[in-house]
């Protein structure tokens, strides 16, 4: 009887090892395919900001570009102005000595 009782308390401890081992592979898979997904989202998020940045790099290139050809125009008017009052000068000088 001892042969028996120890027999079915060893298939019983066999058995509930397969149950625990089924439950931990279960939980295993499920912690995996969580973990895949979010790869998944943090990878897609990480091209979003790789997107925004090359946008604002070239936005920053644009940005400067217009800001060199203003730099041009305000240095090529201030030269006209001196020009123009350079010519008003001549004028005048050239009305006063008539």
């Amino acid at each position: 009887m001892k042969k028996n009782i120890m027999k079915w308390f060893i298939i019983i401890l066999v058995l509930s090892g397969w149950v625990v081992s089924g439950v931990i592979y279960v939980n295993l898979k499920q912690e995996k395919a969580k973990a895949e997904t979010e790869i998944v989202e943090l990878k897609s998020e990480l091209q979003a900001y790789q997107f925004l940045i090359s946008d604002v790099e070239k936005s920053i290139g644009q940005i400067d570009s217009i800001v060199e050809t203003l730099e041009n125009l305000k240095n090529n008017l201030e030269l006209l102005r001196n020009k123009m009052e350079k010519g008003a000068a001549k004028n005048e000088s050239s009305q006063n000595g008539k």
